[in-house]
Parts: structure tokens; C-alpha cells; sequence
């Protein structure tokens, strides 16, 4: 099955149309690595000939020739009309959320005829709700991000006895991979064992992506009958593998002036919305990611009349996929370059001006989610004072006054965060815990992807406490599809919370198990009995079954939890235990949501539509919520153009951290890289000629990721203290409280 993604519209080796420059023609199979590279950089500049493109489409003999021009901008797409259609004749059930608008919203005061391309800003005045209003009309574009692991795409595969094959893809969607070679080698699921070791980075990246490095290597492996290792070069794993989305947005925020009520000054009355997203040229997982745009573009903002709409365009570039924050970073920079104009139209501090509209607990997001747990004033608060803001705000001005050539400025921004995966059949973890009678030492089968971000080791203090014994007794394996056959992939910050509650509930389960028999033991044979086999755990207080003893028989201490785990082998109790664990929360469909009507979705050349009655789908709800926000204060040459980052100080909620060590290391990573997308990395792609669209930045010499000079010279990261929230009930849905 050559065909893979989410719409079925990639494929693994390209046959009759090259799409984007990168696209995989062939695999080069090699007795070493820089043979196989030499060969396939030979076959691609001498052996491969390219013509016009051949649209070929039901019921459509010829596109205007027009379509035979690459396009590699949004701007072009627009034009064009290059926009991904819903419900594809490969996949009738890929669709996207078209609109979002708050029940009650109106839209009046909106210049809906605005042309798409228009990006002059305009400042007008309208009445909304009696109040009179500023509008202010401008646009916003977040670009790309190339993820930049460490380790890049990479796949080994050995062909087994009884035409079983094992596959170790870097990858972090271990069912994925499992699905695609399956698919791709016509094989039966269980003749497939896809054993995934940790990763030198995802990022997203390695989720859909990956699929098609994975495909051909079990291939070679399966049809050459020997082991297969592909390990991509830098530059060709850049040209071939999707980025983070650029986006472009075009808004009309009304901000109330305070006429007919001063208190009422600066309340955002309406907020209209519409993005466009670069999906390059294949659907990969662009409308899930579009999906959570639209779910999180309110951010930490109450509005009244509030719509977005969003479309996907087609590109001829590599197909975009999942990266960090899925979309919520291009979303937020679009919808705080709103909040900046509509502060600055009035005059008001942004500070301010956010506060004043920021949610409270009760309020509804515009999809219609209660916000049951929020605390974003809260955690605006903290920040405020932890970056002393108002002290730095008039250092700052007193700076600008005094120097001409060299700036300040600090700002504060926040963020409101949904959780999971907005898909309740695959919000779920499973893990299988078993312990070995001779030592009582644990091991524990899970489902969940290490790539750097700490999982293993926070999965292993769960089980740890549960159970109550070291953390040296326990041993976490990754996943693998043989133990463990349908793990959901790790990513959307889900792999802890996950994974963590299905083997939290294993643990309980065999917890439970040991504790019944042992008392099951005293009851029969009495205390000194129990005393003499070393299992009277009830006698030894907190510690319990972790105190270490030493018996007459004994050459050296041992803990209670070994004799006792011993001896439950001898009388047949199960040490195995299993659980899958259905992640509470998350379960309620979306109620304010609008699909796009089947008259408005047009067939694109290359891109047939289904016969669907409706484009309709379901989006579930989010499992809960994070409430962070963060402060910087920047310096800017100038003359140069040099940015310094002097200070950020960044608050997040964790809710109750279960190794805060990790969790701060994991905030700085994810600040370092945001700064690294809006600061230093730019993709640039050739404008023309018969090169057009390639990517000419593909490694270090050309694309600058962050680097020692782009990190704030101070930065300090807090953990938001949840108690400082104590009114606000905990979400229940929480594993031991933990949001991530």
C-alpha cells in the first residue's frame, strides 16, 4: 500500500507527480552509508527527468495551465485558490473546523468583504452593544519551523522467522508505525513488532512524518531478507520532512473607548478572525493541527463577539505536520498582535488591557468548554510581581530617554492551554506490571515515547509510590507493539499524564493483590508465623513493605516486599497485572463548531471530493487546562538590528509537579525554542526559475536555531504554586494533580 497519511494522499514512493522538492522517488539499498548517499545524489541529478505536472481529476479532463506553476507562499495559495478541500475522496472523513463563533455573537461591525490579501492597516469607529468603539483592521504571519532533533529520521528492521519482521523506527507513534508497515508489507498486525528506544528528539516531528521512513526501510528489510538501517542526513531529513505551519491571519479587533461607561474602557467587544495555514502538498495531520488553532486562538481572552475562521492552503513544499505546541504559538502570535493594536488604539497599558479581559472561573470559551478550574488572573499576578514589572517599566522608559541608538522594552503575555488530544478514542494508555518472584524486582510495560522529556523516569516515581518499594526495583521499557499493541502516540504533552495513569492503575491493581494476600497470610498462620517468613509489613508504619529486614535464614538484608512477593509465587497468586486506562475528561463533543458547507468546498486539481451529505465531524473537548504566562525584557540595536534578551521570567502551571527539576528544564527548552522561531530561524526558499521552491536552508551554515547569544542572560523559571489558587477546586481529571 503505497499511499499513507491521514488522507491516504501521500505517498511513500512518489509514481506519476512530484509535489515538492524532497519528495522520495526511490530508497538507494548500500553496503555502507556514504555509498547509499553518493549513489541516490548521482541517480537524482543525472538519472531523474522532470516535465509540467499532470493534473488528473473525475470528471475534469484539464486544469488551466496556470496550475502547472509551483506555489510556495499562503499569499500565492490564496490567489490561486489553492485550498485543501474537506473530505477528500481517499479519506471522506478528513475535515477541519471551518468557523468558531460564540453563540450570541454578532457581526455588524465587521467589514466581511475585505479582501484576504488586504494587510493596510486601518483604524475606524463603530457602535457595538450602544458603546462606542475603535476597530482596528491588520493582519499578522507567523512563519516555519524546521524541528531540529538532534537525532534525525532514522529506522533499523530485521526480517524474522515466520515472515515476522521487527522494526525500530525513531518515532514517537509507536501504533502508527505499526499500522503503516502492516499496511505497507500486506502484512497480518501480529507478524509486526514495532520496539521503539528513546529518541534523540521529536518535537512532533517524528509523528506522522516518520511513516515514511519506516515504510520503505521494512520493505527492503522484508523484500532482501536481511537487516536494513537508515539513518537520513541532515540536509536531506530538512528537504523531506514537513515543519511547524506558517500561518497568516487577518483580523478586526472593536475595542470599547469608555464613552458611555469609563469603567468599561478597554473591554474588547468583538474579535473577527480569519487564517490561513501553509499545509504544503500533502494533508499529513494540517487539520488537526488547524483544529487546535481554532480551539485555543481565544487564548486567555473573554469576547463577547468572537469568530474564526480558518482554511488550509496547498503549497508545493513539504507537507507541514505536528510540532511543539501543535499549532497554539502561530495562533497566539496572531491573536496578541490583536490585543497589542487594540491596547495601543486607545492608549492603554497591554498589562492592563489583558488583565481587563482576561477569564475567570465560570466562563465559557467560545466552543462552548466551561472554564470549571481557571486561575489565569491569578497566575498574571504572581508574574507581575515576580518580574518586578512595574520597577523594570520605569527603568525601561528612563533607558529609552536617556540612549538613542539602543532600545528597551518589556512585556508581559499569557497563555490558556487545553490539553489532550480533542479525540476521546485515543485518549487512553495502557501498561502491564509484573513482578519476578525471585528478587521482587518490577517490570513495567507502557506505551508512552521517551525523546528527552523526562516520561520514563516520571512513570518510574509513579510506580514507585504507588507500590511503595525503590525506584531501583523498577525497570520501564518503551514501547513495543508486541506488549503493548494499540499505544496512543506521545505528544500534545499527554505522554506523562498518560501513561503515568495507566500504570498508576496497574500498580494499584497489584498493590491491592500483594496487601489482600498478605493479610490473607496473617489470618491464617498468625503473627509470629508472618513475623518469622519476614512479611508483617503492617508492623513497620509508613515505611510498610519497603523496610528492610534480615531473617535467621538470610545472608543479607532484604525488604519485606521481596519475602512477601516470593511467597506469593509459591501459593499462585498473579504478579502480572494489566490496565487500560481511559483518561478521564475530554469526553464532551464540541458544541459550538461550524463545518464547512459542501458548497463552499471546492475540488483542487490532484484532489477529488467524496459524495458526503455533510462534511461534518466530531471534536471532543479538552481535558483540562494550564494557566501560564511569562515576562521579558528585550534590548535592540538600532543601528544593527541585535536583539539581547536581558531578562524573562517564566510562570507555569504544572498544577503539582511530580519532579520539578524536569519540569523546569522542559519550560527553558520550550522558551529557548519559541525565541528561537520568532528571533533567528527563517526558512528561505528559491523565489524562481526552474528551481522554484526549493529549500535552500537545510542546515546550520543557512538556518540558525537558538544558540548560546539568543538564550536571556537571566532567566528564571517558577512552577506556578497551586496553592496560591486554593479557592479554585483541583481538576480531578489530574494524575495526582500533575497537568503534564
Amino acid at each position: 500500500m503505497n499511499l499513507q497519511g491521514m488522507a491516504f494522499d501521500q505517498p511513500i514512493f512518489a509514481t506519476e507527480n512530484i509535489l515538492y522538492p524532497g519528495q522520495v522517488i526511490a530508497m538507494v539499498i548500500a553496503q555502507t552509508e556514504q555509498d547509499a548517499i553518493e549513489i541516490a545524489e548521482y541517480a537524482s541529478c543525472k538519472c531523474v527527468g522532470y516535465s509540467p505536472i499532470t493534473w488528473q481529476n473525475e470528471g475534469k479532463d484539464q486544469w488551466d495551465k496556470s496550475w502547472e506553476e509551483p506555489i510556495v507562499s499562503i499569499e500565492d495559495a490564496i490567489k490561486k485558490g489553492s485550498i485543501f478541500p474537506d473530505c477528500p475522496s481517499t479519506a471522506s472523513f478528513v475535515s477541519h473546523i471551518w468557523k468558531i463563533t460564540r453563540p450570541g455573537t454578532e457581526l455588524y461591525w465587521v467589514n466581511l468583504s475585505k479582501d484576504p490579501l488586504d494587510k493596510s492597516p486601518n483604524l475606524r469607529k463603530e457602535k457595538i452593544d450602544g458603546a462606542s468603539c475603535l476597530v482596528v483592521e491588520n493582519t499578522q504571519i507567523s512563519g516555519e519551523q524546521v524541528h531540529f532533533y538532534m537525532e534525525t529520521q532514522a529506522c533499523v528492521a530485521f526480517p524474522e522467522d515466520d515472515d515476522q519482521i521487527l522494526v525500530h523506527p525513531s518515532s514517537q507513534s509507536p501504533m502508527e508505525m505499526h499500522q503503516t508497515v502492516a499496511s505497507t508489507l500486506a502484512a497480518e498486525h501480529n507478524k509486526v513488532n514495532v520496539d521503539i528506544r528513546q529518541l534523540g528528539g521529536g518535537y512532533g516531528g517524528k509523528t506522522e512524518q516518520a511513516k515514511f521512513v519506516a515504510a520503505p526501510v521494512a520493505v527492503a528489510a522484508h523484500v532482501l531478507n536481511r537487516p536494513i538501517r537508515l539513518a537520513m542526513k541532515r540536509e536531506h531529513d530538512t528537504a523531506m520532512i514537513g515543519k511547524r505551519h506558517g500561518y497568516y491571519g487577518q483580523y478586526q479587533i472593536a475595542v470599547d473607548q469608555g464613552n458611555l461607561r469609563e469603567e468599561d474602557r478597554g473591554i474588547i467587544r468583538g474579535l473577527h478572525l480569519k487564517i490561513w495555514a501553509d499545509g504544503g502538498a500533502f494533508y499529513d495531520c494540517s487539520y488537526i493541527v488547524s483544529n487546535c488553532v481554532q480551539l485555543r486562538i481565544d487564548n486567555a481572552y473573554k469576547v463577547k463577539n468572537f469568530e474564526s475562521q480558518l482554511d488550509v492552503c496547498r503549497t508545493n513544499k513539504a507537507p507541514n505536520t505536528a510540532m511543539r505546541a501543535f499549532g497554539d504559538i502561530q495562533g497566539k502570535l496572531i491573536l496578541e498582535n490583536a490585543i497589542d493594536d487594540g491596547a495601543f488604539s486607545i492608549g492603554m497599558d497591554p498589562v492592563e488591557f489583558r488583565r481587563k479581559n482576561m477569564y475567570v472561573r465560570g466562563d465559557v470559551t467560545p466552543f462552548g468548554q466551561a472554564l470549571s478550574y481557571c486561575y489565569m488572573r491569578d497566575v498574571w499576578k504572581y508574574v507581575e510581581e515576580k518580574s518586578n514589572y512595574r520597577k523594570k517599566l520605569k527603568e525601561v522608559n528612563a533607558f529609552n530617554k536617556a540612549n538613542k541608538w539602543k532600545k528597551r522594552g518589556v512585556y508581559m503575555i499569557p497563555v490558556k492551554y487545553g490539553s489532550g488530544y480533542n479525540l476521546v478514542m485515543i485518549e487512553q494508555a495502557a501498561a502491564i506490571v509484573s513482578v519476578y518472584s525471585g528478587d521482587g524486582s518490577v517490570s513495567i510495560n507502557q506505551g508512552g515515547v521517551d525523546m528527552g522529556q523526562g516520561m520514563m523516569t516520571k512513570v518510574e516515581q509513579v510506580a514507585a509510590y504507588v507500590l511503595n518499594i525503590p525506584m531501583e526495583l523498577i525497570q520501564i521499557h518503551s514501547p513495543t507493539t508486541k506488549s503493548i499493541p494499540n499505544p496512543t502516540s506521545t505528544g500534545g504533552s499527554t505522554g506523562t499524564a498518560y501513561n503515568g495513569e495507566a500504570v498508576k492503575q496497574a500498580c494499584e491493581k497489584m498493590r491491592s493483590r500483594i496487601t489482600e494476600f498478605g493479610y490473607k497470610l496473617l489470618k491464617d498462620h498468625g503473627e509470629d508465623w508472618c513475623k518469622e517468613q519476614g512479611i508483617d509489613f503492617w508492623n513497620h508504619g509508613k515505611a510498610g513493605w519497603s523496610a528492610s529486614i534480615k531473617r535467621p535464614i538470610d545472608q543479607h538484608p532484604k525488604l519485606i516486599w521481596q519475602n512477601l512477593v516470593a511467597l506469593a509465587y509459591q501459593y499462585r497468586i498473579d504478579l502480572i497485572a494489566s490496565f487500560t486506562a481511559p483518561i478521564p475528561g475530554g469526553t464532551t463533543p464540541i458544541p459550538a463548531m461550524t463545518f464547512k458547507p459542501n458548497g463552499e468546498n471546492k475540488a483542487i486539481p490532484g484532489i477529488d471530493l467524496a459524495k458526503v451529505p455533510s462534511t461534518a465531524g466530531v471534536v471532543d473537548s479538552f481535558v483540562g487546562f494550564t494557566f501560564s504566562a511569562a515576562c521579558s525584557e528585550v534590548e535592540v540595536d538600532i543601528l544593527t538590528g541585535e536583539v539581547k534578551i536581558l531578562k524573562s521570567d517564566i510562570v507555569f502551571d504544572m498544577g503539582w509537579s511530580l519532579n520539578p527539576a524536569i519540569d523546569i528544564g522542559q519550560v527553558e527548552g520550550a522558551f529557548v525554542q519559541g525565541v528561537g522561531y520568532v528571533l533567528t530561524e527563517k526558512l528561505v526558499f528559491e523565489p524562481k526559475g526552474e528551481e522554484k521552491g526549493r529549500l535552500n536552508t537545510l542546515n546550520t551554515w543557512t538556518y540558525k536555531p537558538p544558540a548560546i547569544t539568543t538564550i536571556p542572560l537571566e532567566m528564571n523559571t517558577y512552577l506556578y504554586p497551586r496553592s496560591n489558587s486554593s479557592e479554585v477546586p483541583e481538576n480531578p481529571n489530574g494524575l495526582f494533580h500533575l497537568k503534564k
